[in-house]
């Protein structure tokens, strides 16, 4: 009741008492810890928006979608449907922000041993045998639809605010963890169709059969370069040591 009494006596005489001064300075250092985490989480995303625009956007999304979780590497991951919905006229915007998540996934993503360029030879002359995607592969393409609406070049623009793959061009994305650090290649439509298939199939004559009902023009000799540089399959289970990200992202 005293704390009340003086909080209220504070309020009408227009000062803050220590007590709610000190709330104040928590709250502000959580929303700036917030804010940090969302902008370091989708760095193209905010690059697309502009420095300005990104923060009001950040700040209206976690006022209505607080996060539940302490851990600040788990805050956002419905971000890209927030953007969605408030830029229905720039739908690349969402698109961008879905790669900064996928970035994010792949980099947080279990450890597991990466299939090589050796096996990959030896998987075409035995394409029945199981074949399953890495953990950290993570892809993320534009359909036909999508495409034939001029959404853009989705690779060029998530690549424009990272430096490291501004060579980057097409219409998906496709991202790996080989050796300890973030790899990202671009892929076109038929390349993307064959991870889905794979996703299902879990062979690789079985997912080749599938896409090429679809996408006769599939370079399987490039698909399997981009698949070697990324680390996108592999051969052992995922290390339990590393078991951060447990579910694969639904945007």
């Amino acid at each position: 009741m005293a704390l009340e009494a003086r909080i209220s006596r504070a309020v009408m005489a227009g000062t803050t008492p220590p007590a709610i001064g000190l709330v104040q300075i928590y709250r502000n250092t959580v929303w700036r810890a917030w804010l940090e985490a969302m902008q370091h989480q989708y760095p193209s995303a905010v690059a697309a928006l502009g420095d300005g625009m990104a923060e009001a956007v950040i700040r209206a999304y976690l006022e209505r979608y607080p996060p539940s979780s302490p851990v600040l590497l788990d805050i956002g991951e419905s971000f890209p449907r927030f953007i969605a919905s408030q830029f229905s006229g720039r739908p690349l915007l969402a698109h961008i922000a879905r790669a900064d998540w996928l970035w994010r996934s792949a980099h947080v993503a279990a450890d597991a041993k990466h299939i090589g360029p050796s096996d990959w030879v030896a998987l075409t002359r035995d394409p029945h045998q199981p074949l399953r995607l890495h953990p950290a592969c993570y892809w993320l393409c534009l359909d036909q639809a999508q495409m034939r609406q001029g959404d853009g070049d989705l690779a060029a623009a998530w690549a424009s605010a990272r430096p490291t793959q501004a060579s980057l061009s097409g219409y998906g994305l496709l991202f790996g963890r080989p050796s300890g650090a973030v790899v990202v290649v671009a892929i076109d439509a038929a390349e993307g169709a064959f991870l889905d298939a794979l996703k299902q199939e879990e062979a690789l004559m079985p997912a080749l059969e599938s896409v090429l009902q679809q996408h006769q023009t599939l370079d399987f000799n490039a698909l399997g370069e981009k698949l070697m540089t990324v680390g996108a399959l592999r051969q052992d289970p995922p290390n339990p040591r590393r078991p951060y990200e447990k579910t694969r992202p639904t945007f």
